[in-house]
């Protein structure tokens, strides 16, 4: 189990386009230099894109009861 300062993302700004350093597996964390956070790339990813449809989801759903009311 990793301690709290490892599992927790901070992704600093241009990280993605700088400090990438890949690992042998892709899908596995990226390390940076500076060891203090780890970038978990593709799980970010694919939460964003998540959240949005999720949001999209929601925003029709209310308008939609909006509507009916």
């Amino acid at each position: 189990m990793p301690s709290g300062r490892q599992k927790r993302i901070f992704i600093p700004i241009g990280a993605r386009r700088k400090r990438v350093i890949p690992f042998k597996n892709q899908n596995k964390k990226f390390r940076a230099k500076s060891r203090d956070f780890f970038i978990l790339e593709k799980r970010m990813f694919k939460s964003k894109q998540k959240n949005s449809a999720l949001k999209a989801r929601n925003f029709s759903f209310y308008k939609q009861r909006k509507l009916n009311s």
